[in-house]
């Protein structure tokens, strides 16, 4: 408002994330009842007065394994009523160590690979993430699960075992083999067979499975 003085008064502060623009029109009249007026535009100048602050304080994200370099993973993206903002994305210092030959993240939010990840190797990235507007700084933690390819072969730790079968009828031998496969889940049980065996009355039995092991019996049924 204006005072005795003439002067332009604000009664409030004001708040640019609100109303950035006012326009008034001053009158002067005189006391005969000439008047002229003229308007005034008030430009309100934004402030970095209003914190970043991220969504949410957690995200997940899953990558398959063998994913080439500059994969893209998201967008990480925090917000600010400061329109005029400029935020900036960097991995939390405390962090960078353990994650910087694997991931990249640019100034602006989005998050690459550097390189390929083998889930045999490391399963699991957790870090944070620092957003900051040069005055208020916020975090948000990342965890990126790194999901599993059936890229391995199953291994026998075994590879040529050698018994002696008597000549008896009706003999049965157990031969206990090892299998591994490194991949996870479905991807690492093993089935077995027989290849070219030199007897038609050679059978091949699958008697225990596990997570990663599996154990079989060969059983020779020997004609009279």
């Amino acid at each position: 408002q204006l005072n005795k003085q003439n002067q332009l008064i604000l009664l409030k502060s004001l708040d640019y994330e609100y109303q950035s623009l006012y326009n008034l029109t001053i009158v002067a009249e005189d006391s005969v009842g000439h008047k002229t007026s003229i308007l005034l535009i008030v430009h309100v100048n934004d402030l970095n007065d209003n914190p970043v602050k991220f969504p949410q304080k957690y995200l997940q994200f899953q990558l398959e394994e063998n994913q080439l370099n500059q994969t893209f993973i998201s967008h990480i993206q925090a917000e600010d009523k400061d329109i005029n903002d400029r935020i900036l994305y960097t991995i939390y210092p405390d962090d960078i160590d353990q994650i910087e030959s694997y991931f990249e993240l640019k100034s602006n939010g989005n998050l690459f690979t550097k390189q390929s990840i083998d889930r045999e190797q490391i399963s699991k990235f957790n870090f944070r993430i620092m957003a900051n507007d040069s005055l208020h700084i916020d975090l948000i933690s990342i965890e990126i699960l790194i999901i599993d390819q059936n890229d391995n072969k199953p291994i026998l730790k075994s590879q040529s075992p050698l018994c002696i079968l008597p000549n008896k009828t009706n003999q049965t031998l157990q031969i206990q083999l090892h299998g591994y496969d490194p991949d996870e889940n479905e991807n690492g049980n093993i089935t077995y067979s027989l290849i070219n065996p030199s007897s038609l009355n050679l059978f091949l039995y699958v008697t225990v499975v596990n997570v990663h092991y599996e154990y079989v019996r060969y059983q020779d049924i020997l004609e009279q």
